[in-house]
């Protein structure tokens, strides 16, 4: 389904709107693509009625945060935020489309989120879509929002990317749909009480890349079998971020609780449940 919408000034009243396609010839497609129909396909004539003074209204307040900084790859990290003031009636938020316009590749930044008064809203985006945006569909069960303010936040997972750059924002009015409960038409934002203008958080610049090592939830503990073998002694979840990594070397050991000489033979190290390298004594 495809859906044309327009900022309607504030200084008309009393005119009238409405779009057609002429012919099959203004439909233009990439590739091989053939449009077909009847022709001219015309929509409804809409006479604009002046804005009723108990119409809803949405406006972004402050500044967009973060400011310009230096990022360790990571997850769960803030790439957008900004304060959004409802007034007169509460509204609905049915989608939002964030934009990414710094230079990172899609690839490098995933699992994006969008809180809305401090509440994961829908569901995570895996990535963003090749023009860069990051849409939010809340169509079939809109986000209500109440009067007053609500802090609009973006989480993403910074995973490669260094030396790039993340910066997001909302770059255009239509790019955030809001509707007034009581009228059931859409609410055009306004930043600062003024005109919609772009509200982009500073460029995070990615830094170089980091390596963590973090005990698994499943790492045995408690007392092992005398003269066993193959015993799990532990397990350790290792990430990446920011860009490749290798590491050359690993050394593991154990602590004694007593003063008496002891080893443990054919120490293994496994990656992802095979072995990738000789076995050797631990001690």
């Amino acid at each position: 389904t495809n859906s044309v919408r327009s900022d309607i000034a504030a200084s008309t009243s009393g005119q009238t709107v409405g779009l057609k396609i002429a012919a099959v010839s203004d439909l233009v497609f990439s590739g091989s693509g053939v449009g077909s129909g009847s022709f001219p396909m015309s929509g409804s004539v809409h006479t604009i009625a002046t804005s009723p003074s108990t119409f809803g209204t949405a406006d972004f307040t402050g500044s967009t945060t973060p400011s310009a900084a230096s990022v360790d790859p990571q997850e769960g990290y803030r790439v957008f935020e900004r304060t959004l003031s409802v007034g007169t009636n509460e509204l609905n938020l049915t989608a939002a489309r964030f934009r990414n316009i710094g230079s990172i590749d899609a690839d490098d930044v995933n699992n994006w989120q969008l809180y809305v008064g401090g509440v994961m809203r829908g569901s995570a985006v895996a990535q963003e879509d090749a023009d860069g945006y990051i849409t939010f569909d809340f169509s079939a069960a809109p986000i209500e929002l109440k009067t007053g303010n609500h802090q609009v936040k973006v989480m993403a997972d910074i995973i490669g990317g260094s030396g790039r750059t993340v910066t997001v924002g909302l770059r255009n009015s239509a790019d955030f749909i809001v509707v007034d409960q009581d009228y059931g038409q859409p609410v055009r934002p306004t930043v600062g009480s003024s005109t919609f203008s772009a509200m982009d958080a500073g460029a995070q610049s990615v830094s170089s890349g980091t390596i963590t090592y973090t005990k698994a939830s499943d790492s045995p503990s408690g007392n092992v079998t005398d003269t066993a073998s193959g015993v799990t002694l532990g397990k350790w979840t290792v990430k990446a971020f920011g860009e490749s990594m290798k590491v050359e070397n690993l050394r593991f050991a154990f602590v004694e609780s007593d003063t008496a000489a002891v080893g443990a033979r054919n120490g293994a190290v496994y990656l992802n449940g095979s072995q990738f390298c000789s076995t050797s004594c631990l001690n």
